[in-house]
């Protein structure tokens, strides 16, 4: 009971976008803040939908580990109906039924730059062989 203390709420999140800088990932910082939001939903707000949304980004790109089903699960569907946790959701059902192709196009949309491409440009040509 004391990691879901309320003042803790800025203390994960913190650690949370920090961890998107630092590239350090850890589920259970994404967990408790999600935990966190449910026991204390007045201290979401924008600001905390943003994290929440960062926190699913970050568990996506642990795919094929199951830590986005998982924190899923515990984020609100008002949340999830939300972009960008909306497409975050498309994406992942994407990868689940292996539909590659429709992935990146729905990936594209959160305006993440793709890894090795420059900005405006995609990494991958249309006729999908790496550039």
């Amino acid at each position: 009971l004391e990691a879901y203390v309320r003042a803790q709420v800025s203390a994960v999140a913190s650690s949370i976008v920090a961890s998107e800088l630092d590239v350090q990932y850890s589920f259970a910082a994404n967990r408790t803040l999600v935990k966190l939001y449910q026991f204390f939903p007045h201290l979401e707000g924008e600001q905390g939908i943003t994290i929440t949304a960062l926190a699913a980004f970050l568990a996506l790109l642990q795919f094929p580990s199951t830590d986005f089903m998982a924190l899923s699960c515990l984020i609100p569907e008002r949340v999830q109906s939300l972009e960008p946790c909306a497409t975050l959701v498309r994406c992942a059902e994407l990868l689940e039924a292996c539909q590659f192709s429709d992935f990146w196009p729905e990936f594209r949309k959160l305006g993440i730059p793709e890894y090795g491409a420059r900005e405006g440009e995609t990494a991958v040509s249309e006729d999908r062989k790496l550039l």
